[in-house]
């Protein structure tokens, strides 16, 4: 079994063996065994090709803990699909920047699992949603980030055929 530096959910540095070899830190095993998500996730032999992502969660949730960590029930799905990541140091919120747009990047995939509609539509998720949360955290619905998508896609399609229709008119 592979060996992991940092934890699968949370992007935390893991120092107790048993976590590395897990790949998951005591704090986030722990959560996702209760709400299921680890007998939900084959990590180990994740193919994005193939993914098909069905955790689940009713909502996201976004805490700190004591030392102001970053707690939350969203899988670390960009280190799977082997893409660059955002942040060096895991999800944030409250603000503009790289960890958010990673945050962003992997409730977009959780709620969707479509990569393509993930890299259309983070950018400003982070910036409606994430960037909005206040620094001590709180909680996401799922159907209302799933609705968010299904407007973002409608709008994105009425306007590439109006797009599409007035470039195809205007080459006649």
């Amino acid at each position: 079994m592979s060996q992991h530096l940092k934890c699968l959910r949370c992007n935390r540095p893991l120092t107790n063996p048993e976590s590395r070899e897990r790949g998951y830190g005591e704090i986030c095993a722990s959560k996702m065994a209760m709400d299921g998500t680890m007998q939900q996730l084959a990590l180990e032999n994740f193919d994005l090709a193939s993914a098909t992502v069905s955790v689940p969660l009713e909502f996201y949730s976004l805490e700190r803990g004591e030392n102001d960590e970053q707690i939350t029930n969203i899988p670390f799905y960009s280190k799977h699909a082997k893409l660059w990541s955002h942040s060096p140091n895991g999800f944030e919120w409250g603000y503009e920047g790289s960890g958010p747009a990673e945050l962003a990047r992997n409730i977009i995939f959780d709620a969707c699992g479509d990569w393509d509609k993930t890299q259309n539509h983070y950018q400003d998720f982070k910036r409606e949603f994430i960037a909005r949360i206040p620094f001590e955290g709180g909680k996401i619905e799922k159907k209302r980030v799933m609705d968010w998508i299904e407007k973002r896609e409608s709008q994105f399609s009425r306007v590439m055929g109006h797009a599409l229709g007035h470039f195809s008119g205007a080459s006649a």
